[in-house]
């Protein structure tokens, strides 16, 4: 890169579409919302970003695209969803630029990513699953069904409907977050 590009002057960014389960969770591909499988790599080499910063902040692999738009143009389009990483990769900021991270797998599972917890839900199996990021990152605690945490999967599962909304995404979530309060006795 220094003898070709220049290093004074080239970014590379590196990432991956997804990641892949190698038996975690029992499963085997790529079409999971835990985190093995959602949360790919995200490598930026530039002339001003420091070598060997971590940042651990929630971001969309998109932003690869909005981070090239950036360093285009000096700027990113307002009407685009996605945000440059350049302030993270730079130490200027140190949080996601996200309130929240949605994500999808045609209409067999949605997810939401908020305040240090994750909603997963499996509309086909009404099944829906809660887990507490930072104090089991490995996601093998379902907290959704104990009733301290009933408050956390309503208030979680209206946040990801509101955005299933915003992303305009058509699967009707409505019946399953009832029906799973029913089968678990978490009806108020």
């Amino acid at each position: 890169m220094e003898e070709t590009l220049g290093a004074d002057n080239t970014y590379l960014v590196f990432t991956a579409d997804h990641g892949l389960a190698m038996g975690k969770h029992g499963l085997l591909g790529k079409q999971s919302l835990y985190d093995h499988s959602v949360r790919a790599p995200f490598i930026i080499l530039g002339p001003d970003i420091s070598k060997g910063k971590k940042v651990t902040a929630d971001i969309y692999i998109q932003d690869a695209m909005a981070t090239a738009l950036h360093l285009a143009n000096d700027s990113v389009p307002k009407n685009l969803f996605f945000n440059t990483v350049l302030p993270m990769a730079k130490g200027e900021i140190s949080k996601s630029t996200y309130p929240e991270i949605y994500g999808s797998y045609v209409d067999y599972q949605r997810m939401i990513r908020k305040d240090g917890y994750k909603l997963m839900v499996f509309p086909k199996l009404g099944k829906v699953l809660l887990f507490d990021l930072e104090k089991d990152p490995e996601e093998m605690q379902n907290l959704s069904t104990l009733p301290e945490h009933r408050t956390k999967v309503t208030q979680l599962f209206s946040d990801l409907q509101a955005l299933q909304k915003k992303m305009k995404d058509p699967l009707d979530l409505s019946e399953v977050l009832q029906k799973f309060k029913q089968k678990n006795n978490l009806v108020q």
